[in-house]
């Protein structure tokens, strides 16, 4: 049993890399996506004092060059560090924003499965460049780490480093077991149109 998963894993693993790499845009739109959810997340613990700490560690700990923002970047480099860990090792290497456009991390060796250190070695540089201070240096180090590096497979840096790709994935259409419900608006807009074109399909003369 376990040898035929393995053999599942390994085949899947050997598909997904012989696909072509995620467009460029749509993996810089999932970065983006995910950025915002982190700092969505994070600012609505603190307005509901989830947090009750937060203000009495920004006012002790105020480090240069960071100043009274050193907690708040720490925990939102922190924070968005967990989510991709989690989601990429827990969530057959789809984030939120990952799933949204329709890609996926995957390993380029073997099991297509992401493991924590693959997931760790990919956030480590991202999480460096967002502890930095000046605008430029994050441009610089969001370039460096992100831009499709000079290869044929457009990997990353982060990808070279974790040993990773990332290629087209649609988890609605290719893993059944992850299918979600449809919503209660969409059913009943399908059921409507149904009716429809069986009213239609009766009024015509036979």
């Amino acid at each position: 049993m376990g040898s035929a998963g393995g053999e599942d894993l390994s085949a899947l693993g050997s598909a997904l890399l012989d696909r072509p790499p995620a467009p460029f845009v749509r993996r810089v739109a999932a970065r983006v996506i995910d950025a915002l959810t982190v700092l969505a997340t994070l600012w609505a613990a603190i307005v509901m004092h989830l947090l009750w700490f937060f203000g009495d560690l920004s006012d002790r700990y105020q480090p240069e060059p960071w100043g009274r923002w050193f907690v708040t970047t720490v925990s939102y480099v922190t924070l968005w560090g967990i989510y991709e860990w989690a989601f990429l090792v827990h969530s057959k290497g789809q984030t939120p924003g990952k799933d949204i456009m329709k890609v996926r991390v995957t390993s380029t060796h073997g099991s297509p499965e992401i493991s924590t250190a693959q997931a760790i070695g990919r956030w480590l540089p991202l999480g460096a460049v967002a502890m930095a201070t000046k605008p430029l240096l994050v441009i610089v180090g969001l370039a460096v780490t992100s831009l499709p590096a000079v290869r044929d497979d457009r990997r990353t840096l982060l990808d070279v480093v974790a040993r990773t790709r990332v290629v087209p994935y649609d988890r609605d259409h290719e893993d059944p077991s992850a299918r979600r419900p449809k919503p209660r608006w969409r059913r009943r807009r399908e059921a409507r149109e149904a009716r429809q074109a069986s009213q239609e399909t009766a009024g015509r003369p036979s």
